[in-house]
């Protein structure tokens, strides 16, 4: 039946992920065969001084009387008891900073999460300087027809096409960073300034313009409703003595074309476009019957730019960002864990990336985690995951100077991914912490994304990027996973010495409850006073211990029993005995795979130590 497992301990709530809260676990000290020690053999009994009081002085005790007493019969028992519950959270051994911690649901999991800013550097800025047109005046000889010279009043002539032209043109070094233009704004709002002057006899009454339209290049957009398919129309009578004068607001440019051109070892932006004003002259002019037979006006147009420095940008450019190179410190994990023979074979661990930008460029990148173990990299540990399979892109931002996010959720499977993350698959991640590492490596290096538009502000100064990383790994087991634990028992030569001598078999029984889904099994080696291995000792292998079994989402309890045997193989040796050196092997398999390692399961064992034989003890040495 399914075992209901204990209640954790308190726990103090942590951060939200997966939306699940992870918990640390106050440190325990509790040791998982600390109760494995040898009891004390008690040998000189309370009864040996009452047999002293019985010996009569008549008696000579050291001839021909054997002094020796068997103690305990067939077997001599001594009950070593129950341990308490040994939990799994307090094998991890957990304080403040450890990497360790449980989800709600009581799922151990290495999780260590920190970020970084990476400056983006401004691309410097671009001023364009004031232009203005060199238009030659137009001087426009209008005949006076013979029967208006002798008019007396206003008297209008035949209309005169008139017409110029000019180029707008713009040639300024830019930094190497830019390498295509497909849009200007500028900073500020420079204006495009018209300005005509006129220059006419006193006998001209009036001057109009008709249908006068001045075409600017397609370059140019204007944020001026008077504009309408890059023209600017003027119709009607103009003011001689103060001329006609108008100021357009731009906008922005907008290139078909790159306007960015290599110049041996510079990089210019070349701008040119041309101004057309096409259109018909009236003049009125007064009679008052001598008028001459031609009437000479002069038309003096100007068009200027004002000073333009460059704004906001689109097209492409080669932003320079800085180098991400971080490091996962799992330095505190359990020393067991380390062991160069642990297989930690784990279902799903996440690596989740997320990356704020503020810049209007969409970004590549290449990611690559180095587990490290003793400062050299893990074999077959490395991931890489690189640009030119668009595993990472990062998206240019919304408006930019603000944060505009993207989300991935690195992992060989999708289980446990939130919304709002893009899934990259990585089928061998799990190989990242196969072998615990003492330290993972991240490196990240991006460059714009050369498919996409790019936008950029160049008065902005720095953007910078946000690097958050979640090294997040449920301790959810595959079938190969293989963890050892190490741990010496000693120092109990001197509880033991005087009367261990008396013992040459030892056997202890225990008795296991298990809810841990991992088979264990546990072998010892006999040691001296110095630590070092007693030959003369053999110990037993005994029975594995059997995993708990997994329902998909808790344990069920397993009971079993194990010995271990102590024998004297070399008489004497068993009184240099001072410890036991102790390898448990924890192993999952095929029917525990997807189980998860939660704070509350534990192993609880109990049992006695026998003497086969019991003990004979000389009484002289009592």
């Amino acid at each position: 039946s399914t075992f209901v497992e204990e209640p954790p301990v308190s726990n103090e709530c942590m951060h939200n992920f997966y939306n699940k809260t992870p918990i640390k676990i106050q440190k325990m000290s509790s040791r998982l065969f600390s109760i494995i020690r040898l009891s004390r053999m008690i040998v000189p009994v309370l009864f040996a001084g009452g047999m002293v009081a019985c010996v009569d002085d008549n008696y000579d005790l050291n001839k021909d009387i054997s002094m020796e007493v068997g103690i305990g019969g067939k077997y001599f028992a001594i009950p070593l008891g129950t341990t308490d519950s040994i939990r799994v959270d307090s094998l991890l051994e957990l304080d403040d900073e450890s990497v360790f911690m449980f989800m709600e649901d009581g799922t151990a999991v290495i999780s260590k999460l920190d970020s970084v800013k990476v400056r983006v550097p401004e691309i410097q800025q671009v001023t364009l300087q004031s232009w203005a047109s060199e238009i030659e005046p137009i001087v426009n000889e209008i005949e006076v027809p013979e029967e208006a010279q002798g008019a007396v009043g206003e008297v209008a002539l035949p209309e005169k096409d008139v017409n110029s032209s000019t180029s707008i043109e713009f040639d300024e070094e830019v930094p190497e960073e830019l390498l295509d233009l497909n849009t200007v704004k500028f900073d500020g709002t420079p204006k495009l300034v018209i300005d005509i002057q006129f220059e006419a006899p006193e006998e001209v009454a009036k001057l109009e313009l008709m249908d006068y339209v001045i075409h600017f290049p397609e370059f140019i957009v204007f944020d001026d409703n008077r504009i309408e398919n890059h023209c600017l129309v003027i119709d009607g009578e103009m003011d001689v003595d103060a001329g006609y004068h108008v100021e357009l607001d731009i906008a922005e440019f907008d290139f078909a074309e790159n306007p960015i051109q290599e110049v041996g070892s510079e990089k210019r932006l070349h701008i040119d476009g041309a101004v057309t004003l096409d259109g018909q002259l009236r003049v009125t002019v007064r009679g008052d019957g001598t008028l001459p037979g031609t009437v000479t006006v002069g038309i003096m147009p100007q068009v200027s730019i004002d000073e333009m420095k460059l704004g906001e940008i689109t097209g492409k450019v080669n932003v320079d960002i800085e180098e991400v190179n971080e490091e996962v410190d799992l330095g505190d994990i359990p020393d067991f864990l380390k062991d160069k023979d642990v297989v930690l074979d784990i279902e799903h661990p996440v690596i989740m990336l997320e990356v704020g930008n503020t810049t209007g460029v969409p970004v590549l990148a290449d990611l690559t985690l180095t587990p490290l173990a003793d400062g050299s990299p893990i074999e077959n540990g490395i991931i890489e995951l690189r640009r030119e399979e668009r595993d990472i892109v990062v998206k240019a931002a919304d408006e930019m100077g603000e944060y505009t996010w993207s989300n991935f959720f690195i992992s060989n499977s999708e289980v446990g991914m939130e919304l709002g993350f893009e899934f990259v698959d990585v089928p061998n991640l799990p190989n990242l912490i196969r072998q615990i590492p003492d330290v993972i490596q991240i490196n990240m290096t991006a460059e714009a994304d050369p498919e996409a538009e790019h936008r950029f502000d160049l008065s902005h100064g720095d953007y910078e990027m946000n690097v958050r990383y979640n090294v997040h790994v449920p301790l959810t087991f595959g079938p190969d996973l293989q963890v050892i634990y190490r741990d010496t028992i000693d120092d109990f030569n001197s509880d033991i010495k005087d009367y261990v001598k008396y013992v040459t078999e030892v056997v202890m029984e225990m008795e296991v409850e298990n809810t841990i889904p991992l088979g264990m099994m546990c072998r010892a080696v006999a040691l001296d006073v110095d630590g070092r291995a007693l030959s003369g000792i053999e110990v037993s292998t005994p029975q594995p211990i059997e995993a708990a079994g997994w329902d998909g989402n808790n344990t069920t309890l397993v009971r079993g029993d194990f010995t271990i045997e102590l024998k004297e193989t070399v008489a004497g040796t068993m009184e240099q005995l001072d410890g036991l050196a102790l390898e448990i092997t924890a192993d999952a398999n095929e029917g525990v795979k997807g189980a998860s390692l939660k704070n509350n399961q534990y192993l609880r064992l109990s049992g006695k130590m026998r003497i086969p034989g019991g003990i004979t003890v000389d009484i002289d040495d009592i």
